[in-house]
């Protein structure tokens, strides 16, 4: 645990008494480098990550290792989400030989089970309703409550904690001590001014499909930019010193709405 808790962006000793923990790993500069949750297990702490990130977050970790007294190394089995009603009777049939945990960053995202074997994640998946088996369907319940997660919505060295909501996600602790990055982050907070975020948004109407990147306007003035869209669910990068509530704007003749989840106001 001190090997992770000095690099990582949350107080890693909570994993003592709490199921999973999320967090991060910043650049220098204060930037995203990874995100995934963590999980205590029998013999160490289980990182679930983007599996497109496994070995460069692997080889990270080797790198920032030196002399500490740790192993890295690879978990076969794949990551499996449930959500919705009935999720904790699914989970607790699922597997005896699994790690299985509430997520962390939100109640409505349901439950994570990590089988110890491919055959095992196998076995789980043909026992599950349709749409808990759906990656798709997943990505757009996800989408609709705004929380990003791996390579593709939070791209390396691209964005800030705070523009993810990693820190309104319990995935950042200011008190713990340091971490990677963690003199960029403090300031940010210690101003207590947050310039945007990523909101859920929703694409309504017909027509062409709106380029990732675009403007979003609201009566002319561009309030952000669309940065990731599943069907007509995504999520956009917008100034929130124009969000006071759900916004009606345009892009590309379309129109989209823009939504503040109930988590974020709180």
């Amino acid at each position: 645990m001190p090997f992770l808790n000095a690099i990582l962006t949350q107080n890693v000793e909570r994993l003592a008494g709490e199921g999973a923990i999320h967090a991060g790993l910043l650049t220098p500069k204060g930037k995203i480098s990874y995100d995934f949750l963590l999980a205590a297990c029998e013999d160490g702490i289980i990182i679930d990550c983007d599996a497109s990130q496994r070995g460069a977050l692997m080889e990270k970790l080797s790198l920032y290792r030196l002399r500490a007294d740790v192993a890295v190394k690879e978990q076969e089995g794949d990551v499996i989400a449930i959500w919705g009603e009935g999720v904790e009777d699914v989970a607790a049939q699922g597997a005896s030989d699994a790690i299985i945990f509430s997520d962390p960053r939100l109640p409505a995202l349901g439950m994570r089970i990590l089988p110890n074997t491919s055959a095992g994640s196998e076995e789980l998946l043909k026992r599950l309703p349709a749409h808990q088996s759906d990656a798709e369907a997943y990505q757009e319940h996800r989408l609709a409550l705004g929380v990003a997660e791996g390579a593709d919505e939070i791209p390396v060295d691209h964005f800030f904690p705070w523009e993810v909501c990693l820190d309104l996600l319990d995935g950042v602790s200011l008190d713990k001590g340091c971490f990677i990055g963690q003199e960029i982050v403090s300031r940010v907070y210690r101003k207590g001014r947050v310039s945007q975020r990523l909101l859920p948004l929703i694409l309504s109407g017909s027509g062409r499909i709106p380029e990732l990147g675009g403007n979003i306007e609201v009566d002319g003035k561009n309030i952000g930019t669309l940065h990731i869209l599943q069907g007509k669910q995504g999520l956009a990068l917008v100034k929130m010193e124009h969000v006071t509530g759900s916004i009606s704007a345009s892009m590309d003749a379309r129109q989209v709405e823009l939504v503040v989840p109930n988590w974020m106001e709180s």
